[in-house]
């Protein structure tokens, strides 16, 4: 697959959380970009040939997951009782698998803990930043599609707005 120019460059993100009931996969991240942008930026960035039509291998699923890791971050903020302190939790993910869609290439990350039910049920905002192929593309954007327990909130990237607060409660 070679490197081909297309005419815009966007990429969607997709943060899937679950408070109501309690679930395995509670939280995942979801990030689509073109193909060959990713495997440029990771050509670049980490000196890996990405294929993505091949089987999953675990050197694949390392070189994604330091990619991803250091371009994107999720942070939990939780809040026990009104005017008690919040509570922090940044989330590192994990890249458990991909799929191919036409010209783009689906990820799929979860954090490398379980976050409890009990600490989501407690979430006050998602705090979620993507820097995915800014330094190969100055005219990068992400769509950022937050779902918690099924209500949608959407939010746009950019190089000069690489983070959004998406507030829960």
């Amino acid at each position: 697959m070679g490197f081909v120019t297309h005419p815009f460059f966007v990429g969607v993100s997709q943060i899937f959380v679950e408070t109501k009931n309690a679930v395995d996969n509670n939280c995942i991240v979801e990030i689509k970009l073109f193909t060959d942008d990713l495997q440029r930026a990771l050509k670049e960035e980490n000196g890996f040939r990405f294929l993505p039509e091949k089987p999953t291998t675990e050197e694949a699923q390392k070189q994604l997951s330091q990619y991803f890791n250091n371009h994107i971050h999720l942070s939990l903020y939780f809040q026990r009782k009104p005017k008690s302190k919040i509570t922090v939790l940044n989330v590192p993910l994990f890249v458990k698998g991909w799929s191919v869609e036409e010209e783009a290439t689906w990820v799929y990350l979860l954090p490398n803990k379980k976050i409890s039910y009990k600490q989501l049920k407690e979430i006050q905002k998602i705090q979620f930043e993507n820097t995915a192929l800014f330094k190969q593309t100055n005219s990068q954007t992400h769509i950022v599609h937050c779902i918690v327990n099924g209500n949608r909130k959407t939010e746009q990237l950019t190089n000069e707005r690489t983070k959004v607060d998406f507030r829960i409660k």
